[in-house]
Order: C-alpha cells, then structure tokens, then sequence
C-alpha cells in the first residue's frame, strides 16, 4: 500500500513583482512526510501542450527562465523529457535556491 502525505501548495498572483512584469506567481506550500513516503512534495506545474501531462515539442526552445524570490532554501525544478519522464526512469532535474531578492535564473535544456 502506498502513502499518500497531505502535501499541499497554493498559487496566488502578487505586487511587488520582478523586472516590471504585471505581477509574480507566489507559491506557498507544506511538505509532509509519512513512514512510508518515498517522494513527497508540494510544487506548481506548467504543462505547455494542449493539455495536462501532453508531449509538447519544445526544439526551438534553448532553455526555461524565470525570476525567483523566497526564503533562501533549495528548490528542485523538474522537467520531464522523452526519456526521463517519471514512467520507469526519475525525471531529469535540476535545484535553484529562491534567494531573499529577486534573481534571474536560466536553465539549460542541454543540462536535462
């Protein structure tokens, strides 16, 4: 049987945002782990397909960027790919920190 923690998150839009865009995606969430929780987690998630969990063809694309801002602990980014997609394989991933300032941050997607 598997254990399902109660992880949970929550996506608000926010001001003060990064580099003059019309506003910043806050995510808060909790973490909770269990005795038999092997990959518990609270994320937000971006599908670019036409919908959820879609293959899209991102070749033209060089890498994924976002500005971060948080409470200067370690975060993971995940993205999925052909061969690493989370159906037998672990999903290639990278870590950022979410410093106490806004930063830039750009993600190679040779580094997946």
């Amino acid at each position: 049987m598997l254990f399902r923690a109660p992880s949970r998150s929550t996506l608000t839009v926010v001001e003060p945002d990064a580099a003059a865009s019309k506003g910043a995606m806050q995510v808060t969430g909790e973490v909770v782990t269990g005795p038999s929780t092997q990959f518990a987690f609270a994320c937000a998630l971006f599908f670019p397909g036409a919908a959820p969990m879609q293959p899209t063809n991102l070749s033209n694309k060089k890498q994924i960027s976002f500005w971060a801002k948080g409470d200067g602990k370690t975060y993971t980014l995940i993205v999925p790919t052909d061969q690493r997609n989370g159906q037998g394989s672990m999903p290639a991933m990278t870590t950022f920190v979410a410093s106490p300032e806004w930063k830039h941050d750009d993600f190679p997607f040779l580094n997946f």
